[in-house]
Formats: structure tokens, C-alpha cells, sequence
């Protein structure tokens, strides 16, 4: 639906901005409902209003359906439109939407001393471009409080006839073109908007639950062993129960904590016929609830926190990442305790996960980037079946009772987890709340280590080449690996060596020949598994010059190699480093990321801090060892090229 644009010079024209918040969530939360149910019409739809241009905003509703399911799509985004315009919105989802914006409002209160530079940036730009007043975090939050105690459902309500009115309406659809698809016409389109106009549609119901979030009593159990690392400022706990604990408090965030934690074992525990389902257990377990909850209901219970937790399991590992602020720190404990010991798959939300997943893989397969990403993934490992992505056509084989049992076996015992928590968080109720949710995880002495099923990276040098697409551009992938020794400095030399490698391809490549729409590096070594490094080189540019380039790219490989780059060089990853570090090692996300690192590999975590050093005393010396050590590509380098698909003949 087309609009003017609509400033915010006043309060008068602030608070409208608020009441078109709040009906644009509360429909978003109805369209995720949607996609929820056991035969969901599309595999997502959200709204959102925007300005187009200086003059013109829009008020757009949007989805992505299957290949074969675009009406479907299209007629519930129609009906749950009309829907609103007949009925409008409960006075239940009223209450729980703006009691989650005013959390959200308080939080950025909170952190007030806390924020990115470029959120401050925006509100400037904004200020200068569209004459919008510039309020502090204290003017909006009192505004905001004053405001939305004063907003009604009725007028939440009365904003669908202005949102989404009979005229000025543009309706489009975009598919992968495809021999002999038959797109929905024009008057199909809109004979499904008079049919939907005139139909008997009923009242929205809003279902939710009123029952404790966890209603089971438990005891404490105990802390049997604890250490500090005091370089690091790391506390570790052993629990009665087997599981570790490690805290960084910190004061980065005045209402942050973040958790991750991690398990040996992952996919590589289990055989062919079960591989798809253990990698897709934890999102079907998510997509089901908790508890008494299921997705819906549990969203519902958790308006107005601030909490997210979600299992993993990858190939190698098993675990949880979740974030909360300090108010709900229990809340996310809870959640931890809950998708460990009462997960749910019931019928109809497997049911619905596995349409979603099923039309979002066909989707994808439509890709020409994804598909030749799947494709040169198979040629890298040799075609090795435990590499390959999921297919639509694997889902078929799915059962929900294995996913389940599978869920419940990497979660069933964490005598070897390990749970980091980042965070301003307090100490003493901290403690408590790990002696009483944490320690009373199952354990029954399990301690696990993946398993070793052969999956390996091709030697030699190897190339593919797929044709595939129509945009006018290549992409090319160059990957050069070998098994290494892994030590605490690797990950260090690696991060130099990609730093240096792009600021030589950005003058060698970008600045001196053009033709590069992006090139770019990055370098990694894992343990598991077996000890290995790679580089990786991501190259996009003109399908007639990827020869010329990728031969420039190999030529600047082979100058580093050789130790053809001067002081210049090392002062601009120094200082690069210097810098990125500074600012890193304000985030929790960093230190969450490092402790976890640190613990993977075995490496000490007084340890955690040493690339602060080691990178004010790089040399050049440093660099061309690094980069004779690791550039191997004269011996070992698999190349990838994707080139649009010749034009049909005329």
C-alpha cells in the first residue's frame, strides 16, 4: 500500500509512529503464528512500513511460499489482512506487545553509557536529512512511558483502515524463472482479493498460557572443586554433577550476559541413516517448545524479557547459546533445564517444520550460488556423504520419534558440558541459580569424543567448474590446506596472514585492475578432524576476466611467499590488529567466543590475552615465516569457479 511520507518533528507525530510500532508487530507476531501451524500457507511473512523515496512511503506485506504454493501464500497474507480490518487485534496481544516495547525502551536505558557509535551516527543522519529532533535516551524513555500509557487498542485498531486501505495497493510476485512455470496472472490475483474481501472469515483467538514457566521444585546441588584463572579473570566451578562452569564477569554492558555451552560429540556419533536427523533435531526441538509451551504459547510467555536460548548440534559438538539481560538471567537457566530434560515435538509443529523445511530446500535449490556452494563442498571433500546438505527429498525419511530420541541422546547427559557465562551479571545470584538449574542437568559419567569417520579435504590441486545462472558475474573459490601443528599462536598467525594476503589482493587486484566485484580472505586451523589449517580466497568478477584474475591472485600468493612486501605491510596489520583487538576485547561476544576457543582446543586460559602481545611485537620476520609456512598452494590448492549458464539459443 502506497502512503505519503510521514514526518516525526512532534510529540503528536511520535506518538503516531508508536501506535504504527505496535500494529506492525502485533501483525508480524500473527504471520509468524501462521507459519506455525501444522500446514503453514508460506514459510514466512512480516510486514514492515518504510519510505521509498523523499515523498512516498509503503506499507508492504510479504512472503515466500514453495514453487507451487504462491496463491496459498498470497490468499493468507490477504486473509489475516482482512482479518485485522474486520476484527482488529485482542486486547491480550495489546498488553503483551507494549509491555515487550517498554522493556526493550528501559534496556536502552540501561546502556546509555554503553552504546555503539553508530547508532548515535544514525539518529545525526536522521536528524540532518529528514529534520527528525534528536531526543537523549532519557527523553525517549520518559516519552515513551507517558505515551504508550496513553495509547488505546481502539486506536492500534482503527490505523488497519488507514494501513492497508481499498486503493493505492500494488501487488507483485517474483519466482526463479524456470521453463514452463506458470505464474499466477494478473486477474488471478485479483479475483483471490474480492474472494478474500467477500468471505465469512472468523475472529482471531489468542491462545496462551497462564502456568509457571517451570513448576518443578528443585534442590540445589553443590560445587565440588573451584579455580581461578586470575590473568584472565575466569572463575571455574565443577559441579556436583559433573558439569563446568566458567564466569567472566564484566562491565562492557550494563544489562548483558551471554551464555554458550558445549559438548564433545556432535553428528559424527551417528551413522548415514541418521545423520540428517541429528543435524535437524535441535531445530525441530525448537520449533516444538518446551514444556507445557509450544513455540507459540512460549513466545507469548516470554513478552517482555529480554531471554533467548537455542540447542545446537554440530558436527563435532553438541550445546546451547541463549543471552539474557540481568533481570532475566533465571529465566534463561530455566530454558536451559527445560530443552535438556522436557523437550516437545508434537504433531503438529513437526508437521509444520518439516513443510517449511521442505519448501525452503526446494527453494534453495533454485539458487545457482547455493548450488554450486553444495556442489564445490562435495568436490572438496570428495564427495564424502557426510558433507552433503540436506535435500527436500531426505525429509521424506524423517522420522519424529528418531529425531527425538536422537535429541534426547546428546542431551540427555551432561557429565562433560561445559557452560560459559559472559556478562554483567551478580556473583552471588549467580551462583545460586547454577547450583540449582546447572547442577541438576542429567548426568550419568558420560565423557565423549567425536568420532573420527574419515571426512577429508582433497589433496594435490584440483579443480571444478559449473555453469549455472544468469547474473552477469563469476564467483571464484581457491582453498589451500595441509595438516599442521596447533598451538595457542596458530589461530594468531593465521588472522595476520589473512590480513596481510587482503591488503595485498586489495592493491594488486581491486585497486590495479578492476573487474573485482568483491575478493576477500579467511584462514582457519581445527583440531578436529585431524590437525589442519585452511585459507580460503572468495573472489566475484566478470566471467571474462577470471582467468587473468585468479592468475593475479596466485602471482600475489607467490610475492608473499617469497617475502616480496616491505615494513609497510606488517605496520598495517599491526596496527589493524591493535586496533580490532581494542575494541574486541570490550565485547562480550569476544571473550564468550575466546573462553569457548581456549577450552576447544586444550590451550590455558591465562593464555586468553597473549595475542595482545604477541601482536605488538610482529616483525616482518613473523610474517614471511607465516606466510612461507602456510602459503602451500604451489603444492595443494583446490579451485572452485562458478560462470553464468550459456545464453539459450534465440
Amino acid at each position: 500500500w502506497k502512503h505519503p511520507v510521514s514526518e516525526t518533528r512532534t510529540v503528536g507525530d511520535y506518538r503516531q509512529s508508536l501506535i504504527e510500532n505496535l500494529f506492525s508487530s502485533m501483525l508480524n507476531l500473527r504471520l509468524q503464528e501462521l507459519s506455525q501451524k501444522p500446514n503453514p500457507p508460506f514459510i514466512y511473512g512480516y510486514n514492515f512500513k518504510y519510505n521509498m523515496l523523499r515523498t512516498k512511503a509503503a506499507f508492504i506485506m510479504a512472503t515466500s511460499t514453495a514453487d507451487n504454493g504462491m496463491l496459498t501464500g498470497y490468499k493468507a497474507l490477504l486473509t489475516e489482512a482482512e482479518r485485522v480490518r474486520r476484527y482488529g487485534f485482542t486486547q491480550s496481544e495489546f498488553e503483551r506487545t507494549v509491555q515487550t516495547m517498554l522493556r526493550n525502551s528501559e534496556r536502552s536505558l540501561a546502556e546509555k553509557d554503553k552504546q555503539d557509535s553508530d547508532r548515535l551516527v544514525w539518529r545525526y543522519v536522521s536528524a540532518f536529512t529528514r529534520s527528525n529532533p534528536v531526543m537523549s535516551i532519557e527523553q525517549n524513555v520518559a516519552l515513551n512511558r507517558q505515551l504508550y500509557a496513553g495509547i488505546s487498542l481502539e486506536e492500534v485498531n482503527n490505523l488497519s483502515q488507514t494501513m492497508m486501505p481499498d486503493s493505492n495497493l500494488v501487488i507483485s510476485v517474483t519466482a526463479p524463472e524456470k521453463e514452463n512455470d506458470a505464474l499466477p496472472k494478473e486477474q488471478e490475483l485479483l479475483d483471490l482479493l474480492a474472494q478474500v474481501n467477500a468471505e465469512d472469515i472468523a475472529p482471531y483467538v489468542d491462545q496462551f498460557s497462564d502456568a509457571d514457566l517451570l513448576s518443578q521444585k528443585l534442590t540445589p546441588g553443590k560445587i565440588v572443586k573451584q579455580k581461578y584463572y586470575k590473568k584472565a579473570g575466569i572463575r571455574q566451578w565443577k559441579l556436583s554433577n559433573g558439569v563446568t562452569v566458567l564466569l567472566k564477569p564484566t562491565a562492557f554492558k550494563n544489562d548483558e550476559i551471554l551464555l554458550k555451552a558445549f559438548s564433545p560429540g556432535g553428528t559424527s556419533l551417528y551413522g548415514l541413516e541418521d545423520l540428517f536427523a541429528a543435524r535437524e533435531a535441535a531445530g525441530v526441538i525448537v520449533e516444538g517448545g518446551v514444556g507445557s509451551f509450544n513455540s507459540t504459547t512460549l513466545q507469548k510467555k516470554l513478552a517482555g524479557k529480554i531471554v533467548g536460548v537455542e540447542p545446537y548440534i554440530y558436527s563435532n559438538e553438541e550445546g546451547f547459546t541463549g543471552s539474557s539481560s540481568k533481570a532475566d538471567l533465571e529465566t534463561m537457566l530455566q530454558l536451559v533445564y527445560l530443552y535438556a530434560t522436557q523437550p516437545r515435538v508434537d504433531e503438529d509443529s513437526y508437521a509444520s517444520w518439516l513443510s517449511r523445511e521442505q519448501a525452503y530446500l526446494q527453494n534453495r535449490s533454485l539458487d545457482p550460488e547455493a548450488n554450486f556452494s553444495d556442489s564445490l563442498d562435495a568436490f572438496l571433500y570428495n564427495h564424502n556423504p557426510r558433507v552433503r546438505n540436506v535435500r527436500a527429498d531426505d525429509l521424506l525419511s524423517f522420522d519424529r520419534n528418531r529425531i527425538l530420541q536422537i535429541y534426547g541422546d546428546r542431551f540427555g547427559d551432561f557429565t562433560d558440558f561445559t557452560f560459559v557465562l559472559v556478562g554483567s551479571f551478580d556473583e552471588k545470584q549467580i551462583k545460586n541459580l547454577c547450583l540449582k538449574y546447572l547442577a541438576n542437568l542429567p548426568a550419568q559419567g558420560r565423557k565423549e569424543q567425536p568420532r573420527d569417520n574419515g571426512v577429508r579435504l582433497l589433496t594435490g590441486k584440483q579443480s571444478m567448474v559449473m555453469q549455472k545462472g544468469m547474473d552477469p558475474k563469476s564467483v571464484v573459490r581457491l582453498l589451500i590446506s595441509a595438516p599442521c601443528e596447533i598451538n595457542s599462536k596458530t589461530g594468531l598467525r593465521l588472522r595476520n596472514l589473512s590480513m596481510l594476503i587482503d591488503e595485498k589482493l586489495r592493491e594488486n587486484i581491486r585497486e590495479a585492475r578492476g573487474g573485482v566485484y568483491f575478493v576477500g580472505s579467511w584462514a582457519s586451523a581445527d583440531k578436529l578432524p585431524q590437525p589442519e589449517f585452511e585459507i580460503n580466497i572468495y573472489m566475484q568478477c566478470a566471467p571474462d576476466r577470471v582467468e587473468e584474475l585468479t592468475d593475479a591472485v596466485l602471482a600475489t600468493l607467490d610475492s608473499l611467499k617469497a617475502g616480496q612486501f616491505s615494513e609497510k605491510y606488517v605496520n598495517v596489520v599491526k596496527t589493524t590488529r591493535q586496533k580490532s583487538l581494542e575494541t574486541e576485547m570490550t565485547e562480550n561476544r569476544w571473550w564468550l567466543n575466546s573462553i569457548y576457543l581456549q577450552v576447544w582446543n586444550g590451550f590455558p586460559l591465562n593464555d586468553l590475552l597473549a595475542d595482545r602481545t604477541d601482536v605488538s611485537r610482529l616483525t616482518w620476520k613473523d610474517l614471511q615465516q607465516t606466510a612461507a609456512e602456510f602459503l602451500q598452494h604451489d603444492k595443494s590448492l583446490l579451485k572452485g569457479i562458478l560462470y553464468p549458464a550459456p545464453a539459450p539459443a534465440q
